[in-house]
């Protein structure tokens, strides 16, 4: 009997169901559009690496940057040196939006994790009220990850909010900015207890598992760009790693359009991105890692599920400044550490019954985006003549829980061979987000003295559903799945051996940081999978 167990997508939750079924002895394949970064990107990294010249290599990232539309007016999309790879696409998974959405998916070998933030936690037990599955049912498979992702973490830090400690303590320090904010708030613990805010060291993906010469993280100031050094968790890292295994097999340029099941096995058509040659490949099991977006487009089209409207849940973001009192002298023009600094965590009914999480960032030359767009070269002089308001100056993202956020419909259109595009998706915006923003806004200005500065509420900016990046749900999980929803091990409706590992089974979509919890569940669905299958690896 056919013993191969397939895999789509390389991104996060691809990579950790990967390893965790290699890990249980089955064979893998690994199923991938797989798009790279561009040869005049991986120059500039080639010749950063000889010369360390940083100034250098920014202002050839800048010029590369030019080159990109930006897809929303906020914030502007991260590059990996350059390069925007992790958002091209192909006509077949074209998703047209209307103006009240932002969409971004990636076909690009590692997925998003090639230009992510780095940020992780565990989920908040609270977070996960209305969920199918327990905190205790996930809790090992945080401990698992850590076998494959470096977690950068003070030990015991906010452990009041957080119910497992993970990763081990930061290797390199807090930028300048970052410093003084941490500084400023600990005499303050208690006091912002008090009001349900919990504050601590950003939880970051960044140690020397994968990094050159195993050196991790040499602050260099271009965390917003890509790592040089690779210390930055790339899921594209561990993917070169799992090919020197035998039992897994990567196949890049493969695009996944449906599946079926017959007589004990699955049956993935796939169209190979080069040639348009389309064929079908036959395995035991098909696990689904291919993004919200992609994944529900697919098993729409294989279940019939065409004439159903998807929601897509969202973590609502805010962007606000934090104008700070005193100056971090210097943090211009140091090359330090630009990742997020700090975390805090609010869980004060007065704002929400749900967990708000913020990200403090200094200075970051990214900062300086939408004034580059439109000045040009002439931006570089800005933080060096206004270099005492950009030492005062941090930036806030702000996350909701789904149930205090916007959302997005989504409608599949049916497959048809050579037709370009999935579907379409609409915005639809939540009331209540920009309340609950001002509540957060004037619990924070109650403590002005803790953060030694004060947000400066008109420079708010709300970002549209889907632009935080954080989005599911579109094929919860449920202990009594209907048509449009699936099991705990994320099987739709009527499937066997057909699972769905990423963001689209979570029931809701947490303010915390996404990724290690979407890891997470896909580790325990490999692993579930495993102990339920009595015949073991050869089924």
């Amino acid at each position: 009997m056919n013993n191969m167990m397939y895999v789509v997508g390389s991104g996060p939750s691809g990579i950790a169901c990967a390893y965790t079924l290699l890990k249980a002895g089955y064979k893998v394949t690994l199923l991938d559009v797989g798009f790279t970064l561009k040869d005049e990107s991986q120059s500039l990294v080639n010749r950063y690496r000889k010369d360390r010249d940083t100034a250098e290599l920014i202002k050839d990232i800048h010029l590369l940057r030019k080159k990109h539309r930006q897809q929303s007016d906020v914030q502007p999309a991260k590059t990996l040196f350059g390069s925007d790879f992790p958002y091209k696409g192909i006509d077949d998974t074209f998703v047209e939006n209307d103006d009240k959405a932002v969409i971004r998916s990636s076909l690009a070998k590692g997925g998003f994790s090639t230009v992510w933030g780095a940020n992780v936690s565990c989920i908040i037990p609270k977070e996960m009220l209305g969920w199918p599955i327990t905190f205790n049912e996930l809790k090992p498979y945080y401990t698992l990850l850590e076998e494959i992702i470096d977690i950068a973490s003070p030990k015991g830090e906010m452990s009041e909010i957080f119910p497992v400690n993970i990763g081990y303590p930061p290797s390199f320090p807090l930028g300048k900015q970052g410093n003084d904010l941490y500084e400023s708030l600990k005499p303050y613990k208690d006091d912002l207890a008090d009001d349900g805010l919990y504050f601590g060291r950003a939880k970051l993906a960044v140690g020397s598992k994968y990094s050159l010469d195993n050196k991790g993280c040499s602050p260099c100031g271009l965390c917003m760009h890509g790592c040089p050094n690779n210390a930055i968790f790339n899921s594209a890292f561990l993917l070169t790693q799992l090919q020197k295994d035998d039992n897994f097999t990567y196949l890049p340029g493969k695009l996944v359009t449906r599946f079926s099941e017959d007589n004990g096995e699955v049956e993935i058509h796939i169209k190979d991105i080069h040639s348009s040659d389309e064929s079908i490949l036959k395995g035991c099991r098909l696990f689904l890692a291919c993004g919200v977006i992609n994944t529900t487009c697919i098993v729409a089209r294989s279940l019939n599920l065409t004439d159903h409207e998807f929601i897509i849940k969202d973590s609502q973001k805010y962007v606000f400044p934090l104008l700070r009192w005193h100056r971090s002298r210097g943090c211009v023009k140091e090359k330090e550490h630009t990742a997020d600094q700090i975390y805090m965590e609010i869980d004060n009914p007065s704002v929400s019954p749900n967990i708000v999480h913020l990200q403090y960032y200094g200075y970051n030359d990214l900062m300086l985006e939408p004034l580059r767009q439109r000045l040009g070269s002439i931006t570089e002089l800005v933080p060096k003549l206004f270099s005492g308001f950009f030492e005062r100056l941090m930036i806030c993202f702000v996350y909701f829980h789904s149930d205090d956020s916007g959302a997005m419909s989504l409608k599949v259109h049916e497959y048809k061979p050579g037709t370009k595009g999935m579907g379409e998706i609409k915005g639809q915006i939540n009331p209540k987000s920009d309340a609950i923003m001002k509540s957060i806004l004037r619990l924070l200005k109650k403590h002005r003295h803790a953060l030694g500065g004060i947000p400066l509420g008109l420079g708010v900016q709300t970002l549209l559903p889907g632009d935080s990046q954080h989005i599911g749900s579109t094929l919860p999980m449920s202990q009594s799945p209907n048509a449009y929803q699936t099991d705990l091990l994320g099987r739709p409706s009527g499937c066997e051996r057909v699972h769905i590992v990423d963001s689209s089974v979570l029931p809701s979509i947490p303010a915390t940081p996404l990724t290690l919890t979407v890891m997470a569940n896909a580790c325990r669905i490999a692993d579930s999978v495993d102990k339920q299958t009595m015949e073991g690896p050869n089924v």
